[in-house]
């Protein structure tokens, strides 16, 4: 037996502005390179991207914010290699990242 029926529709994505949640000061390097990637994705996806910065704690501040975020999809973390490096090295002592030397 065949049952017909249909799937919710879902709404195309994004259907509403997505929050682009950065680590850095207003008005910094990071901050300004956040918000040049947010214009050019709003031409493209034709949705709003708000940079929502959450400065401090050497970026754990804004990956809380996104980690606490629905999984929606519309909090997305903007990071630099810089701070990723950061936290890596931070797991490890200084001289086992220059090959034990002191």
């Amino acid at each position: 037996m065949a049952f017909a029926g249909s799937a919710p529709a879902q709404q195309a994505y994004p259907s509403k502005p997505i929050r682009l949640v950065m680590p850095f000061s207003p008005g910094s390097g990071g901050d300004v390179m956040a918000r040049i990637i947010a214009h050019k994705l709003n031409e493209s996806l034709g949705q709003s991207l708000v940079v929502d910065s959450r400065q401090g704690g050497s970026g754990i501040i804004a990956t809380d914010a996104v980690a606490k975020a629905a999984a929606d999809g519309y909090s997305i973390p903007f990071d630099l290699i810089g701070i990723a490096i950061g936290r890596a090295q931070a797991q490890y002592p200084m001289g086992t990242m220059l090959g034990g030397a002191k």
